[in-house]
């Protein structure tokens, strides 16, 4: 399969010249030589849809070679934009409208911001669809509070991407390399999408946490609250929540009450919407550090049956991990992104506390085309 970005140097898909079937084995290959000694690991859940998943585009404004306005990707180590509008991995849907973003801006004349000598107007665009309800989100990032002519820009989109569902402007002022700043300004629509997601409904916000890939997102998540076997009248916690997502869905799903801990603020807010949005009654959302508040609960003998962690790629800390065992619940569902920090932490967990075993070990294709691998181990505590 042949991608006309890969040779100006994009560095988004390593696999892509592998046959799917051949990238499964290969990722369950690494999976059983990391963690194999813990348990069977199962086959991968493969995607339905191994190309055009990602639902999510970020792109850099640039001047091309022509001095026309062009923006994409940053090459592979380098600060060097490259055109990728052709890329397999991103949903057709949202590459249509960042051709429209694109359009727009160079009708409007906007100025790319140049990085080295700190002027220009445009940085990026981003690009947010939400697969099940077919809203498109779109975030233009600007170096200054004022964006000209910003109604005929809109229209201007909106003329070659009638879908798009509402546009707002980030303002980054900042010599740096985030994308977003913290100022936004709604130029059309209601400033946020919303998506179903295991029968529930969540709003994206510009700043979200939501996964890329929403179709295995489902499988992982849904996987996920069948291992967790929640029943009601029992408790969960769901640690690192962000937005309420697997939270919410399992509350739902089970009856279970679900306390989510999540140390970003705005991740909170947003999950608190979530749970009016879904009438979820038996969610509570608390904005804390997920391991300090463990360690609290057990010191005041709380009893939790289960635990969800869906940690960043660093994976968890021994100060989180002793809080979890000092909880003790009755199950664990340790979701992980990357094998080696998964390997790391079960070999923590079970020489800490004897009495966990694990009892499956899932990997989930969330990233065809790349060498990324999702995995969801269940840990039973036996008494």
């Amino acid at each position: 399969m042949k991608c006309t970005s890969k040779s100006a140097g994009c560095g988004g898909c390593d696999t892509l010249d592998i046959e799917y079937k051949v990238q499964l084995e290969q990722k369950h290959e690494q999976l059983k030589k990391l963690i194999g000694k813990f348990g069977t690991v199962e086959p991968v859940i493969a995607a339905d849809e191994p190309l055009h998943y990602r639902c999510k585009i970020i792109n850099t404004y640039a001047v091309n070679k022509r001095g026309e306005i062009a923006a994409g990707l940053y090459a592979k180590n380098t600060h060097k934009v490259i055109n990728t509008s052709s890329c397999l991995l991103e949903d057709k849907l949202a590459q249509k409208a960042a051709q429209a973003v694109l359009y727009a801006t160079q009708k409007c004349r906007y100025e790319p911001f140049n990085e080295d000598k700190g002027f220009g107007l445009v940085r990026h665009f981003l690009i947010r669809r939400a697969l099940y309800t077919n809203q498109l989100m779109v975030v233009v990032v600007t170096a200054q509070d004022i964006l000209p002519g910003s109604k005929k820009f809109v229209a201007f989109m909106r003329e070659k991407c009638p879908e798009i569902t509402t546009v707002v402007q980030n303002v980054n002022a900042m010599r740096t390399s985030a994308v977003l700043g913290e100022k936004y300004k709604t130029l059309f629509g209601r400033g946020f999408i919303e998506d179903t997601l295991c029968d529930c409904r969540f709003v994206i916000s510009p700043s979200s946490f939501y996964q890329v890939n929403p179709a295995q997102a489902q499988k992982l998540y849904e996987t996920a609250i069948e291992l967790a076997a929640l029943k009601e009248g029992e408790t969960a916690l769901d640690a690192y929540c962000g937005t309420g997502t697997i939270g919410i869905a399992a509350a739902k799903k089970s009856g279970a009450s679900v306390a989510g801990v999540e140390l970003n603020k705005d991740a909170v807010k947003d999950a608190i919407k979530n749970a009016k949005l879904n009438d979820a009654k038996n969610v509570r959302f608390y904005s804390s550090d997920a391991g300090k508040f463990m360690k609290k609960l057990a010191e005041d003998h709380e009893n939790v049956d289960c635990v969800f962690l869906d940690p960043p790629r660093d994976g968890s800390s021994e100060e989180f991990l002793s809080a979890l065992c000092a909880l003790k619940p009755a199950r664990i569902i340790y979701i992980s992104c990357a094998p080696d920090s998964l390997a790391r932490d079960l070999e923590y967990l079970l020489s800490r506390d004897k009495s966990y075993k694990i009892k499956k070990i899932v990997p989930v294709d969330m990233f065809p085309q790349t060498r990324h691998i999702e995995t969801i181990c269940l840990l039973s505590r036996t008494k």
